[in-house]
């Protein structure tokens, strides 16, 4: 409760807030101002050693370091990890993906990105369209063949104007060349995408 964390509980809301403003990390003052989260999220874990908020919170600031150190990732995975070991969520699970993903670990991104799908009723459709592509990049990259029936669902069930490139340069990789005429076909009805045709086939 509020009452038995008085610490865990401002430790917690300023480092929320430290990342919030340090978000963008073009220059050192932003990076600094991450870097206090992370102190600060640590403070709070050593009031609640079971806060899966705060590990998560914890994995966040370690990914917007990461995108400048690259053995930050180690640190963000490790603390999505704990997070999830105490309670899953669709975010956490998609993020410890995109960890994985990054390094090349794309069976263990497939799954994580898998049972992000599973969990993420709430999310809107633009973001459980994103989740799945992620899913199906993954796979592309160790089974083409179960790759194309995925994109072949896309295709199906939620394609959009939005997600066409990726999703026809996706059937090109893997050798789908019939589902990526399909996608083509379908683009070349539309004249803003038939003026970049160049662009599609780069």
């Amino acid at each position: 409760s509020r009452k038995e964390y008085p610490g865990f509980i401002s430790s917690q809301n300023l480092g929320a807030f430290y990342l919030h403003n340090g978000m963008d990390l073009s220059n050192g003052k932003t990076r600094s101002a991450v870097r206090d989260s992370i102190r600060l999220f640590q403070e709070a874990l050593r009031y609640k050693t079971d806060a899966a908020i705060s590990f998560s919170a914890l994995g966040c600031a370690y990914m917007e370091l990461a995108l400048y150190a690259h053995e930050e990732y180690c640190e963000a995975e490790s603390a999505y990890r704990k997070a999830l070991s105490i309670e899953e969520t669709w975010k956490r699970w998609y993020n410890l993906g995109a960890i994985r993903n990054h390094f090349g670990d794309f069976k263990e991104a497939a799954a994580c990105f898998h049972k992000a799908l599973l969990l993420c009723a709430d999310a809107d459709e633009e973001t459980r369209d994103a989740i799945y592509m992620s899913y199906a990049f993954c796979v592309a990259q160790y089974d083409k063949k179960t790759a194309c029936q995925l994109f072949r669902k896309v295709l199906l069930d939620s394609f959009t104007e939005n997600n066409a490139m990726d999703l026809f340069k996706l059937a090109y990789y893997c050798d789908a060349y019939n589902l990526a005429l399909e996608i083509l076909r379908i683009l070349l009805k539309t004249t803003r995408w038939a003026l970049n045709l160049p662009e599609l086939i780069m």
